[in-house]
């Protein structure tokens, strides 16, 4: 899809809003930001590790919702049966945005429980939903943008907006979290993870494990934290702290190696990468083709130890945020 200025600067907030907020904020701040050019009547966003599983106050985060709206859905057998399945449908098409014609397959969506008992009610005739799954601890976040009948059905275009942003609010998330557990980030090249004391994996960024692979430090998302309470290593220096409390472990891994530095042009593609551009728009941009954009892209991602372009964006941003904070 085409990049508009307002989603441009949409994906840049985001990071900045990650790197920002409080934890116990962030949901409730990108919602308020998306609702400025994606108008929403209201939004659910559950973050729970199990399909079939009742949404309840723990695990829901609600944007604008009416009171009661939880309560309501959960009394009525029939209808929870009828999320499960659509929960199940979302688990088989993750990442997908799907609307709920699609997710009432061989239903009339407005003859359905959940739409009469339920929906209909609260006023979300319409939505937009999206479940991804986080690969490191199984987390399934699903997001639900809704609309009543005044407002209207989403639009074909306000569908792949949603479907474009998803993996870079869920970046944002990510970073997020591992922002609550240490806000005082001692190094912009710096990898980080939160795992238990065990080394199990709870949360971490690519370029950690891209690290700790390389010199075979983890195996199935576990650490080995006999080798890691050592910090012995030929260019690596690991950081540890004991997260109060709850039995948690905060690790800093910084790529001691001599690594490229990147080049003039690569910092001309990484400024509109963070931008949110799409490689045929950079090469328009740069006059060069999308195989040359590719290329620099792929060098991109080596320097910063990552595998996907969300990744090199949040790296980009983080780095950039790291500079302003610094003055430099």
């Amino acid at each position: 899809m085409k990049l508009t200025p307002e989603l441009g600067l949409f994906i840049k907030d985001l990071y900045n809003i990650a790197m920002e907020q409080p934890l116990d904020l962030f949901k409730k701040t990108v919602l308020e930001r998306l609702d400025l050019f994606l108008p929403v009547d209201s939004a659910i966003w559950v973050s729970i590790s199990k399909v079939k599983s009742l949404h309840n106050h723990n695990d829901t985060f609600t944007y604008k919702q009416p009171d009661g709206c939880l309560d309501n859905y959960i009394k009525y057998p029939e209808v929870c049966n009828q999320v499960e399945n659509m929960g199940i449908l979302l688990f088989e098409n993750l990442n997908i945005t799907m609307d709920l014609h699609e997710l009432t397959p061989g239903k009339n969506w407005q003859e359905t429980d959940l739409y009469l008992k339920h929906a209909r009610k609260f006023d979300q005739d319409h939505a937009l939903i999206t479940m991804t799954k986080n690969p490191i601890n199984n987390i399934l976040n699903t997001i639900s943008f809704n609309r009543g009948e005044v407002s209207g059905e989403f639009t074909a275009q306000e569908k792949a907006i949603k479907q474009f942003i998803m993996p870079h609010i869920i970046e944002s998330f990510r970073i997020n979290i591992l922002n609550s557990f240490n806000r005082n980030e001692s190094d912009n090249d710096s990898y980080r993870a939160v795992v238990d004391k065990y080394g199990q994996l709870i949360e971490a960024e690519e370029g950690f494990l891209t690290l700790l692979n390389k010199f075979n430090l983890i195996n199935n998302y576990q650490v080995d934290m006999s080798k890691i309470i050592d910090n012995e290593f030929n260019g690596l220096k690991l950081i540890t702290n004991n997260l109060k409390g709850d039995g948690l472990r905060y690790i800093e891994a910084i790529d001691l190696r001599e690594k490229p530095k990147l080049t003039e042009r690569k910092k001309q593609i990484c400024r509109l990468l963070a931008q949110g551009l799409t490689d045929k728009e950079i090469a328009k941009e740069l006059n060069v083709t999308s195989v040359t954009i590719s290329k620099h892209l792929q060098d991109v991602n080596k320097i910063f130890n990552v595998g996907s372009r969300y990744q090199a964006i949040s790296c980009i941003l983080r780095q950039q945020w790291c500079e302003i904070q610094h003055g430099v």
